[in-house]
């Protein structure tokens, strides 16, 4: 084989694996992306609705203390709120994962 024949080959095989790996890292970058804005999504919308748990429990309170509802009702909505506040948190912790990973992987 020709000296320069080789060199192409090297430079040929060279190339086609630093295009896979730059591929490869991209594709993982793009995943990585990709689950931080889900997760991201996810932990505010939750973070939302923990809000406006917050306000039906304060309009329930009132509503109890005036005698028109029972405190059976504001209880449900507290447990709502316990059940909502914990997913939330759990998906701040996926989201500040994900930011995590995206960082190693960057």
């Amino acid at each position: 084989m020709e000296p320069v024949e080789t060199f192409a080959n090297h430079y040929q095989t060279d190339y086609y694996e630093l295009i896979h790996a730059a591929q490869s890292v991209w594709t993982q970058y793009r995943e990585a992306i990709d689950k931080v804005n889900t997760s991201k999504d996810r932990y505010f919308a939750l973070k939302d609705k923990a809000v406006e748990i917050e306000v039906e429990i304060e309009e329930g309170m009132l509503a109890m203390e005036r005698g028109k509802i029972s405190i059976e009702k504001v209880q449900r909505v507290s447990n709502k709120a316990i059940k909502v506040k914990y997913k939330a948190e759990v998906a701040l912790q996926m989201y500040t994962s994900s930011i995590t990973h995206l960082n190693s992987v960057s």
